[in-house]
Parts: structure tokens; sequence; C-alpha cells
């Protein structure tokens, strides 16, 4: 059914209603704001960047509750300008469990990279990138196993983006990503996402979408009995 990949139009409509108070800020001067409904603190000199990243949270922990992963931790999202330089000049947001901190570029910035998955970065975009953070950092509070190998996280966490993602920009997307998706866990490999990230998170989301796959196999994914740790 389309309830179990998907956020139904009723689950939408609830949060986006609630994203204009999604961020309660402790006073009027702070720059910290806490996400209702969810472990989620944003420090971000705009309101809106907060906002939007507290959408995130909200779409991205309702998509894990659906699937029975109700496990989080207290998390704080920093909006910046710049990216860590030790990640590269392509990075456009990153989770380190250590510090539970989630760094995201601000929707300025981001937007001056140019496109996202061939796409304008638009507002409805930006709350995608930042859901992907949030869903690498909710597969963390969740995790079975003291380790997920990366395919595993990035599979967990594209899908939960592409679930959560505004219909409209999936539905593009997919249409102009050729592909039928993985055929199986073997072609997962951690050297095509480190190829083509994008294309590896396109086909992990069809994959999804496949009645043998699905819930069941995101539930496998995170107890580490699908997609464990490949020997070099």
């Amino acid at each position: 059914m389309l309830r179990s990949h998907l956020l139904s139009v009723a689950q939408f409509l609830a949060i986006a209603a609630s994203a204009a108070a999604a961020c309660v800020s402790a006073s009027a001067a702070s720059r910290t704001c806490d996400c209702q409904q969810s472990e989620f603190r944003v420090d971000s000199d705009d309101p809106q960047d907060a906002g939007d990243a507290c959408w995130a949270a909200l779409a991205v922990a309702t998509f894990f509750e659906e699937l029975g992963f109700t496990k989080s931790v207290p998390i704080t999202v920093s909006i910046v300008e710049n990216m860590p330089s030790a990640l590269g000049t392509n990075a456009l947001a990153s989770f380190t469990p250590a510090s539970r901190l989630i760094q995201l570029l601000s929707f300025s910035a981001a937007h001056a990279r140019g496109a996202w998955f061939g796409r304008t970065l638009d507002r409805s975009l930006y709350r995608s990138m930042a859901g992907h953070e949030v869903a690498h950092a909710l597969a963390w509070s969740n995790v079975a196993t003291d380790k997920l190998s990366v395919r595993a996280r990035e599979y967990v966490a594209y899908v939960a983006m592409f679930a959560t993602m505004d219909p409209a920009h999936r539905e593009a997307i997919l249409a102009e990503v050729p592909g039928d998706g993985f055929a199986d866990a073997a072609e997962m490999s951690e050297i095509y996402y480190y190829l083509d990230p994008s294309r590896f998170g396109v086909e992990a989301y069809r994959h999804y979408l496949r009645p043998d796959a699905g819930p069941t196999f995101l539930r496998a994914v995170l107890k580490g009995d699908e997609l464990p740790v490949q020997d070099d």
C-alpha cells in the first residue's frame, strides 16, 4: 500500500501546517530554537532556515515512527555558511555521531552551489537536504549494531529523504534519472555510492518501492541483517 512507503497527503498537510510554528525560540534574541515534537534543536541566524530544519526533523521522524523506530536522542542542527574543510569542497551537510551534531549549509549558501539532483534548489528541496541528515541521525539512534556500513547508512538516509520529499520534486527526479532500481542487495556496493551518490540514492529508493523490499528490508538493514560491511 502507498501508506507503507510514503507519508500520506494528510500527514504532509499536517506537517506543512505546523512548519510555521515548528521553531520555538527561547527568546526573541536567541539564535537557538527547539523543534516541536522532536529531540532536535537548531542553531541558526535565519528563522526560515531553522523552520525548514525543524520541518525536516518532524517529517523524517514521522516516517521512522511509522516503521516502528521511535528511539531518539537530543540532536543539534547547526546552520552554517561554510562546511568544515576536512569534508571537502562538495559537502552540503553532515552528521557527526560523536557530537550528535548535524551541520547544514544555509539555504543561501547551498543555493549558491548550484543545482541539486539536477534541479534548482528551492525551500522544499532544502528541507529534503536537511531530511537526509536527520535520517542519518535517527538511523544512528535506532541502530541495532555497533556499526552500519556506508551503503546501509546511505540506503536508509536516501529512502527517508525521498519518502518525505515534496511529491512533485520526487516524481520529477525519478523521471529524469534513468534506471529500474537495484535488483538486489549485491548491487548496492559502496563503490557505486562513492562514484555516483545521487544515482545510488535514486536507485535505492526505487528498490525500496519494490513489493519484496519496503519497510521489511529497511528494518533488516537497521538490524544489521542486510547491507553489512563489505570486505575490501
